[in-house]
C-alpha cells in the first residue's frame, strides 16, 4: 500500500500543514556513515560523517543548506501519514545485543502531529512493532522513511 500511494501526487488533506515546527533526524554508527538533518530558520542543515557516532554527525563533518519546494514537504508528509509514523514507539530496544551497529533519533513536529522515536539495532516495522537489526528486510518502513527523508533533502540519508 505504501509504494502505491508515493507512486501517484499527493493531495494535502484540509487543514493539515505540512511544514514541521520542528525537524530534528540522526542515524548511523561508529562503522559507518552517520547522517542528521536539522531545521533552522533558514533551512534544513545536513551533515554527514564517516566513523562517528549518529548523535555526533551534526557536530562533524561538512554541512549543507537544503531548503525543499513546498510539494517536497507535502509529499514527506503524506509519506509519514502512509507509514503511520505516528504510531512509532518511543524507543527500540537492542534487543538482540548486537554490538558496534546502527541507531536512529528522530524527532519530527507538526501543529497536529508529533513523531519522537529511537532505537538501538531495532527498528520500526509495519504496525510499529520492533524489529531487530537481525531480523530486518530490504523495503521495510524504516528504508522507505530514509528514501523520504533522502527526496526531501536531496541528499542520501541512509
Amino acid at each position: 500500500m505504501y509504494q502505491a500511494l508515493c507512486q501517484r501526487p499527493v493531495a494535502e488533506p484540509a487543514g493539515v500543514a505540512f511544514l514541521p515546527i520542528q525537524f530534528d533526524l540522526s542515524i548511523g554508527g561508529y562503522f559507518g556513515t552517520s547522517y542528521a538533518v536539522k531545521l533552522y530558520p533558514n533551512g534544513l542543515w545536513y551533515s554527514r560523517c564517516r566513523h562517528c557516532e549518529f548523535s555526533e554527525a551534526a557536530a562533524s563533518g561538512a554541512q549543507t543548506l537544503a531548503i525543499p519546494a513546498p510539494a517536497l514537504w507535502r509529499r514527506f508528509r503524506a509519506e509519514l501519514d502512509a507509514l503511520n509514523a505516528w504510531t512509532w514507539r518511543r524507543y527500540y530496544p537492542n534487543v538482540v545485543r548486537v554490538r558496534d551497529g546502527y541507531g536512529f533519533h528522530f524527532q519530527i513536529e507538526y501543529a497536529d502531529r508529533q513523531l519522537i522515536s529511537s532505537g538501538d539495532q531495532c527498528f520500526p516495522g509495519a504496525e510499529g512493532e520492533p524489529i531487530p537489526i537481525i531480523d530486518r528486510v530490504p523495503g521495510d518502513p524504516f528504508d522507505h522513511f530514509c528514501a523520504a527523508v533522502s527526496r526531501l533533502i536531496g541528499q542520501p540519508f541512509r
